[in-house]
């Protein structure tokens, strides 16, 4: 039986990703669609598994409220005070063009810690379009480890939702979880954004007009 649930969330998680990429549904409908499903497959009765999704639900949200809520005010008080693109400008002209993607990896490590994921990808946009033309180089070969770099930031390590739910979920060591964070974070994004970048094609085209920064 212990296998079987384990099989029962094993096609949850295959099925919200199912309706979230492939038919688009949105992300919150199709994660409790999943929760109902795996909860009836499991034999739970509709009124216990309403109940248990109430507080399942609830709990979490309620540990990361103040987490969202003051991690959308840096990123916004970033943005309106200029201390992004002060960042972006300050760490190229430090390092120079000779390590321009690596400026932009330290912008995406910075960004991705900071702000949402969905701010960090908006503001380093511009800044890798701007940054390109500078370095005269196509836009996608800073993109990439701009987007690596943010990503896995966003997805390691605290205060970002994500990684805090998951701390409060296995009781986890915060200070441990920034040290394999760390050890996790360099080779992938020496991986993803240095290394692959260089078996990829197409990586030479010109900025779309649309995306060029005026």
């Amino acid at each position: 039986m212990h296998v079987l649930n384990i099989l029962w969330v094993v096609f949850g998680i295959g099925l919200m990703l199912v309706l979230n990429l492939k038919f688009k549904i949105n992300s919150m409908v199709a994660l409790l669609v999943a929760a109902l499903s795996v909860g009836m497959l499991a034999g739970m009765d509709l009124m216990s598994l309403l109940h248990t999704m109430k507080a399942g639900f609830g709990n979490t949200l309620g540990e990361l409220a103040i987490i969202v809520v003051f991690g959308a005010v840096i990123g916004k008080l970033m943005v309106d005070s200029g201390a992004a693109h002060q960042i972006a400008h300050t760490l190229l002209a430090r390092l120079g063009l000779r390590y321009v993607q690596l400026s932009v990896i330290i912008i995406g490590l910075i960004f991705g810690l900071a702000m949402f994921y969905e701010v960090a990808f908006i503001m380093l946009a511009p800044l890798v379009i701007v940054i390109a033309a500078e370095a005269k180089i196509p836009f996608l070969k800073l993109a990439i480890p701009a987007v690596a770099a943010a990503t896995t930031a966003h997805s390691l390590f605290p205060p970002q939702p994500g990684p805090v739910a998951l701390v409060n979920a296995y009781g986890a060591d915060m200070g441990m979880v920034y040290i394999y964070g760390v050890l996790v974070t360099i080779p992938s994004v020496i991986c993803a954004g240095l290394i692959l970048p260089k078996f990829l094609g197409n990586l030479e085209r010109p900025t779309p007009s649309f995306l060029k920064a005026d």
